[in-house]
């Protein structure tokens, strides 16, 4: 103990230090305490966090796949856009399904809800996907690469609210379903 009655990190174990730190000034100093708040902040938005990473991971995926098929193979912006669009799909539903949104068990039917709903969403975002390609792409003549960066992070926001409050969406408890 310091001559001013405050107790220094190696004198007591952390749980006591936390305890001793309510009556003391130290609180906002503390990196006990500013550790607390990050991994606070990192439990209440880590489907976000999670969701954000695998998002990045299925957009290089996506426009890995679709220059791999545009340009070493050649093949046309359609073609190349629905490939890479198969692929990252594929990717996607996987790591959403068991990673970012823990969704396990709940039976046969559970997962052919979410697996068709998951692919018509992203069909559907697939779709817009397409459509912003072939708009500024073909027709427009702007860059592939830079439309298809921008295309993602729109189609990105869209698959999360979808996902996040649909196909993933936890039942509550009571609900008849369980």
């Amino acid at each position: 103990m310091t001559d001013d009655g405050v107790f220094s990190y190696s004198e007591v174990g952390i749980r006591e230090q936390r305890r001793l730190m309510k009556h003391q000034s130290l609180k906002t100093h503390s990196p006990f305490i500013r550790g607390d708040i990050m991994l606070n902040l990192i439990k209440k938005y880590k489907g976000l966090i999670l969701y954000l990473v695998f998002g990045v991971l299925t957009t290089l995926v996506n426009i890995g796949a679709y220059w791999l098929f545009a340009h070493p193979l050649g093949l046309g912006t359609l073609a190349s856009n629905v490939l890479a669009w198969l692929l990252s799909v594929l990717f996607a539903f996987f790591t959403n399904k068991l990673i970012v949104f823990e969704s396990r068990g709940n039976g046969f039917g559970r997962f052919m809800w979410e697996i068709l709903t998951f692919f018509g969403a992203r069909a559907l975002t697939g779709l817009l996907d397409t459509a912003i390609m072939v708009v500024f792409v073909d027709m427009l003549h702007l860059n592939d690469i830079a439309v298809k960066i921008a295309s993602n992070i729109i189609v990105i926001i869209l698959n999360y609210i979808v996902s996040k409050f649909v196909i993933f969406a936890k039942k509550k408890r009571g609900s008849g379903d369980d």
